[in-house]
């Protein structure tokens, strides 16, 4: 055989045996990626990177960690123990532990808890659920929260 045909069959034959993943990417909203620890998307444990649709939750394990980009731009971090579930590329529910935001500018969250909501715009922080509350730090920006008719900017 010559070494082009040997350079092909090669490629394919890698090709083949990686196996790859087989993701419907047409209706999904965000990627995952586990820095420490296991994270789940439903009840799957995420690969290395892995693609979350609306309406599926992302968990951390005890000790996990991990990254969460919504298509729209905005990256969370999800500590250990953590569970948010995606609406949209820019809502979600947080039920669980706690997460920190990047926003950009020209971006926008709508962050929801079991207490209220937060909506922020070119603003960085986080949110712990913790002792029935939602406890909010600021580290940038403006973050607008609602707890039934009560607004307030934090």
């Amino acid at each position: 055989m010559r070494s082009g045909t040997w350079a092909v069959l090669c490629v394919a034959i890698a090709t083949a045996g990686c196996g790859g993943i087989n993701e419907n990417v047409d209706n999904t909203v965000a990627s995952v990626v586990p820095v420490r620890g296991e994270a789940t998307v439903g009840e799957t444990r995420a690969a290395i990177t892995a693609r979350v649709s609306a309406s599926e939750s992302v968990s951390t394990s005890p000790g996990g960690l991990a990254r969460l980009r919504l298509d729209q731009g905005p990256e969370l971090l999800l500590d250990t123990e953590t569970s948010v579930t995606l609406h949209d590329g820019e809502s979600l529910t947080l039920s669980r532990g706690r997460v920190f935001l990047e926003i950009q500018p020209n971006e926008q969250v709508l962050l929801s808890t079991e207490n209220g909501s937060l909506r922020a715009s070119d603003a960085s922080f986080s949110a712990v659920l913790a002792d029935g509350a939602t406890h909010v730090y600021v580290v940038r920006g403006d973050v607008s929260w609602t707890v039934g008719e009560t607004r307030g900017i934090a």
